[in-house]
């Protein structure tokens, strides 16, 4: 995605050209598909939605707030402030979003209120893993059944600062650090992390 332009491009054919696939109405910068190939896209103006025909709806959920991630699991569609993870429940085959719920927000957390969201994964299962910003030696953590928050190691065997967490397509993590990087001169701490996990994570979907 480029402001309002999404491209693609073909990875399994020698010299790959870009193509604008969509150019939308306004800017977007994050996105996931679901299983029926609708694309949901977010950024400052809520989420919108565009189906495999190329109709671009916008929902007019989370207009307030700046989202930072957009990532669809088990019929639901889930967002990212700095604070406060949404979901929203795909109601057809179309895209149609029902009514927003609270996953988690930091702010009601007596623990996290100075935390920031810098990004998060799911598991096949459902669990939630959190990257979080601002809290110190630790970065990973899971949202519980209960709704608490606990790092995913206590002790401090992994980076204390990561700055995207993303599943792959089998049980591993891998763990960014170097988004926020940028003009560092040590090149040796932009490094990407792997890490093993007990389940694999939830489906990407994407399109052919």
């Amino acid at each position: 995605i480029e402001d309002k332009e999404v491209y693609r491009f073909n990875p399994n054919i020698e010299n790959p050209k870009e193509e604008v696939y969509i150019e939308l109405s306004e800017d977007a910068n994050y996105f996931d598909f679901d299983e029926n190939d609708n694309m949901y896209l977010g950024d400052r103006d809520g989420v919108c939605v565009v189906t495999p025909e190329k109709t671009e709806t916008y929902t007019g959920y989370h207009e307030d707030i700046a989202i930072k991630q957009v990532r669809v699991f088990d019929g639901y569609v889930y967002v990212n402030s700095n604070k406060t993870i949404y979901k929203n429940q795909i109601l057809d085959n179309s895209g149609s979003l029902g009514e927003s719920q609270v996953v988690v927000d930091l702010e009601s957390t007596s623990k996290y209120k100075s935390a920031d969201i810098g990004s998060f994964d799911i598991d096949v299962n459902g669990m939630i893993i959190l990257c979080l910003k601002n809290v110190p030696d630790n970065s990973i953590f899971v949202l519980e059944n209960d709704g608490s928050i606990t790092p995913y190691y206590k002790l401090k065997i992994m980076p204390s600062s990561v700055d995207q967490v993303v599943y792959g397509r089998s049980r591993y993590v891998y763990l960014n650090r170097g988004i926020t990087l940028s003009g560092v001169t040590t090149t040796d701490l932009v490094k990407v992390y792997k890490m093993g996990m007990q389940y694999t994570g939830a489906p990407y979907w994407g399109r052919e």
